[in-house]
């Protein structure tokens, strides 16, 4: 999976191991690009890995906010 994340966008595998930024989604408004980047690479990476679980593996995970908490 490591190698897959880094061949599709290598900062994918940071913000698994790191966590994304800490933000308050009620305000998306005021984000910097930073912030911005690191929310998407952060919901790309939990697509990823609901993907690539089969349905009964992927219910266990439901409740996970971040890749990096799945």
């Amino acid at each position: 999976m490591e190698t897959f994340l880094w061949g599709v966008d290598e900062a994918l595998w940071t913000v698994i191991i790191d966590g994304p930024i800490t933000m308050d989604f009620s305000q998306r408004s005021t984000w910097n690009d930073a912030q911005k980047k690191s929310a998407q690479l952060n919901k790309r990476a939990m697509h990823i890995f609901h993907s690539a679980m089969a349905a009964t593996e992927a219910d266990k995970i439901e409740h996970c906010d971040t890749a990096h908490e799945i």
